[in-house]
């Protein structure tokens, strides 16, 4: 619930470049006399630069409601713009939501549910791609320090927190004889890293196995930058192969510089689940035979204890037994008692027996975390 009261509140729209903006704005206004009336504002408005009104307001003693707003970023191209949603009563003025908007992006607001942003145009994935259709000089610098420059990119403005994948591509790299070559990465003229393949002697040119394609995330500062590819060699010399493309002809090298979607957060932990453990038990013995993450002991006939080399954060896990019976009996494993955050107890059963009786199987578990 969003509520203008008296002839001084009202909502406004900051935004920080200009941008065409549409928006509506609906509602509900109940007077002094509690007499019910609908409100609804449209804007249209192409140039829409800084703070103003989006919604007027309401007369002395009427209370609004705003039911719904939507501000839609009607800009075609991929321009975003900061959009900051404000409460004023006229003198004082919080903020109540501020987001990025890309382009056909419409941010929405709906009493009960909330803010949300519809799905926009999104930002161009690449910031920058250069491309040789010509092999590169022949290479026998053997130092870092002297390696010959492969292939330049052009100078781009970065925001000093986007994550960016840097990737080199090459055909394939002729060597005058066995050696192995050294792709250098460079930010500015600055090293980053190396990357290294190794070539086998042939009859006529040695042939890199590998391309020297390289792949590498990077976080550059704020400002302008520009990458670039060098390369040297343990001896003799190398070229990188390129090409225009079609048949009989390599395919072009290039250098290309693109948005790290999926990387711009920290990384987890290996593993698809998290308090993932799985392993498998001797029924005889009670020893793990394979696996990691717990350790194992037989209690009885049938009974095994499981302890988690990892506590759970809580004891709602789930677990999936499955016995491994001999060929001419049946059985089963299951989860026996109440497990806790670090220890849980396998139950195995024969089965074939009238009963089920308690029996000694192998078995395999897996343990899902909560």
């Amino acid at each position: 619930m969003i509520l203008c009261i008296g002839p001084n509140d009202k909502l406004q729209l900051s935004t920080d470049v200009a941008t065409n903006i549409h928006a509506h704005i609906s509602g509900m206004d109940v007077d002094g006399a509690g007499n019910v009336t609908t409100y609804r504002r449209n804007i249209v408005n192409t140039s829409w630069n800084g703070l103003a009104d989006l919604t007027v307001a309401p007369a002395s003693g009427t209370t609004r409601n705003i039911k719904t707003l939507n501000i839609k970023n009607s800009n075609t191209t991929s321009a975003s713009v900061t959009a900051t949603i404000i409460h004023t009563d006229g003198t004082t003025s919080v903020e109540l939501f501020k987001t990025v908007i890309q382009a056909q992006q419409t941010l929405q607001y709906i009493e009960g549910v909330g803010w949300s942003l519809s799905q926009g145009i999104p930002a161009s994935l690449e910031l920058d791609y250069v491309q040789a259709t010509a092999d590169s000089a022949a290479i026998s610098a053997t130092t870092e320090a002297t390696a010959v420059t492969v292939i330049t990119g052009n100078s781009v403005v970065y925001d000093g927190a986007t994550k960016v994948e840097i990737h080199f591509f090459s055909p394939g790299i002729f060597s005058s004889a066995a050696n192995q070559v050294t792709v250098v990465l460079y930010r500015d003229g600055t090293p980053i890293g190396q990357s290294r393949g190794y070539g086998t002697a042939q009859s006529a040119n040695t042939v890199i196995a590998w391309s020297g394609e390289t792949f590498f995330v990077d976080t550059p500062p704020a400002g302008s930058h520009t990458y670039s590819v060098g390369a040297f060699v343990s001896a003799n010399n190398s070229t990188f192969k390129a090409g225009p493309g079609g048949s009989g002809n390599y395919l072009p090298m290039f250098l290309r510089v693109t948005r790290a979607i999926g990387v711009t957060g920290p990384r987890g932990p290996a593993g698809g689940f998290a308090g993932f453990v799985a392993g498998r038990v001797a029924g005889a013995t009670g020893n793990s035979l394979y696996g990691s993450g717990f350790t194992s002991s037989r209690t009885g006939t049938g009974l095994y204890t499981i302890t988690l080399t990892t506590a759970q954060p809580n004891a709602n896990y789930a677990v999936v037994c499955t016995p491994i019976a001999p060929p001419s009996n049946s059985g089963t494993a299951v989860v026996y008692g109440t497990p806790t955050t670090t220890v849980f107890t396998v139950a195995t059963k024969d089965t074939s027996t009238a009963n089920g009786a308690a029996r000694d199987l192998d078995f395999s578990f897996m343990v899902y975390g909560a």
